[in-house]
C-alpha cells in the first residue's frame, strides 16, 4: 500500500513544472478510480437510455434498371447520374410524400422530413442500374415509400420515353402504308410485263421487256428497302431494345431497426462519462496537492 507520504511526493512530481510525470498515472488511479468508473458508467447508462427516446427508423432498399428506347441508336431514358440528382431533390420527395398512405403514428411533416434527409441513390458504375434506399419509421412506412418512389420515376421515365415511341410507331405507320403501295406498283408492272411479252412482236418487244423489267426490278428493291427498314423498327420496338425503367427483384426492408444505434448511444455516453471524471480528477488532485517548494 502507497503512503500519504509517497501520494503527496507523486503529487509534488506532477506539479513541478506544470505537466504530467510519470508517477501521475498511478497516483491518479489510486485516488480517483472510483470516480472514473461511477461517472463513465453512469454517462453510458444515460446514453443508452437516451437512445431508448429516438424514434426507431426501418430502411429499405430496391435496384432498378432505367429504361432505354432504341430510335436511332439504343440510349437510357435518363442518364444514371441524372436519376441520382433528380431523387435527391426536394421536390420529388415531395411528389412521393404527397402520395403515401401513412400507417404509423408521425405526422405526415415529420415523415416527409426524415424521407427528404434519407431517399438516397446510387449508380453502380458501367450500368444502367440504381440502387435506392429510404428510411422511416416503421417497415410497412418505408416499404411504401420505396414504392411510391419508383412509381414516380417509372411514370417520369414513361413520359420521357413516349415521345421517341410514338415516332417510331409514327414511322411504322408510314413504311406500311409505302409498302401496300410499293406492293401494288410491283405487281401491276409484273402483270403489264406479262401482257406485252404476249402482245409485242419484233425489236419493240425485246425493248419493251428490258423497260418493263428495269421497272419491276427497281419497284421490288423499293418494296425490299422499304420492309427491311420495318422490319428494323419493328426490332427496335420490341421489349429487348425498348422498355421503361423497371424493379430489379423486390423490395428489402431491414429486420430491425437501422437508428437509433444504442451501442453508439452507451459508448459516447462512456466516453463523455470518462472524459468528465479525468477532468475533474485532475482538477481536484491539483488543488489538493502540496507545491513542490513546500515544505
Amino acid at each position: 500500500m502507497a503512503t500519504e507520504q509517497q501520494i503527496v511526493a507523486q503529487g509534488r512530481m506532477w506539479r513541478m513544472d506544470g505537466k504530467i510525470a510519470s508517477g501521475d498515472v498511478a497516483w491518479f488511479i489510486r485516488t480517483q478510480w472510483w470516480r472514473v468508473v461511477a461517472f463513465t458508467a453512469i454517462a453510458a447508462a444515460i446514453g443508452g437510455g437516451l437512445s431508448f427516446l429516438r424514434p426507431r427508423v426501418w430502411e429499405a432498399t430496391s435496384v432498378l434498371q432505367i429504361g432505354q428506347v432504341d430510335e436511332s441508336q439504343s440510349m437510357v431514358v435518363e442518364p444514371p447520374a441524372q436519376v441520382v440528382t433528380r431523387l435527391k431533390s426536394d421536390s420529388f420527395a415531395n411528389g412521393v410524400m404527397a402520395r403515401v398512405p401513412l400507417s404509423g403514428d408521425k405526422d405526415q411533416a415529420t415523415l416527409a422530413e426524415l424521407v427528404r434527409r434519407t431517399l438516397r441513390a446510387e449508380a453502380f458504375p458501367g450500368t444502367d442500374f440504381v440502387q435506392i434506399t429510404v428510411r422511416a419509421f416503421s417497415p410497412k412506412d418505408a416499404s411504401a415509400v420505396l414504392q411510391e418512389t419508383q412509381n414516380q420515376l417509372i411514370a417520369i421515365h414513361n413520359g420521357l420515353e413516349t415521345g421517341a415511341v410514338e415516332r417510331l410507331h409514327a414511322r411504322l405507320a408510314e413504311l406500311d402504308q409505302d409498302i401496300a403501295s410499293a406492293t401494288a406498283r410491283h405487281d401491276r408492272l409484273d402483270a403489264r410485263l406479262t401482257s406485252m411479252a404476249g402482245s409485242a412482236q419484233g425489236g419493240q418487244k425485246v425493248v419493251d421487256a428490258l423497260l418493263n423489267d428495269m421497272m419491276s426490278s427497281t419497284a421490288r428493291e423499293q418494296l425490299l428497302k422499304l420492309e427491311a427498314e420495318r422490319s428494323d423498327i419493328l426490332m427496335r420496338l420490341s421489349p429487348d431494345h425498348t422498355y421503361n425503367t423497371k424493379p430489379v427483384g423486390t423490395i428489402i426492408v431491414s429486420h430491425n431497426p437501422v437508428a437509433p444505434k444504442r451501442t453508439l448511444y452507451v459508448v459516447f455516453g462512456a466516453l463523455v462519462g470518462l472524459l468528465a471524471a479525468l477532468l475533474i480528477g485532475v482538477h481536484n488532485g491539483g488543488a489538493g496537492a502540496p507545491r513542490a517548494d513546500a515544505r
